[in-house]
């Protein structure tokens, strides 16, 4: 997928908050989507060095949690990692970068 960060980032966000309760994670075609938008969303918040902004603003989600998921998902662990487990994630995460997407946006734009 091209594009900035901030685009990817903002697609990712909107589809997710639309879609999470409609799009079940147990049918396949779903499954890996769900993965994927984990991987991106993590990937971004590292490259463009936005912990410390979901750090202040998302006390929820612990950071760390998030990078070991996405790294497990990277290198293809996915049995290590429930169904359930990506959805709460990715509940708070959405939720989170949405609310704090003023200085998620910062980031973004100097990335």
């Amino acid at each position: 997928m091209s594009g900035t960060y901030k685009e990817k980032m903002r697609i990712f966000i909107d589809f997710c908050l639309k879609n999470i309760e409609k799009y079940n994670i147990d049918q396949r075609e779903f499954y890996y989507i769900w993965r994927y938008i984990v991987i991106e969303l993590g990937e971004i918040i590292r490259i463009c060095n936005a912990d410390d902004v979901l750090r202040n603003s998302c006390k929820e989600i612990d950071l760390s949690y998030l990078h070991t998921i996405v790294n497990r998902l990277l290198y293809a662990q996915y049995s290590s990692i429930s169904n359930e487990e990506i959805i709460a994630l990715l509940q708070k995460l959405c939720k989170c970068i949405k609310d704090s997407w003023i200085g998620i946006e910062r980031k973004l734009e100097i990335c």
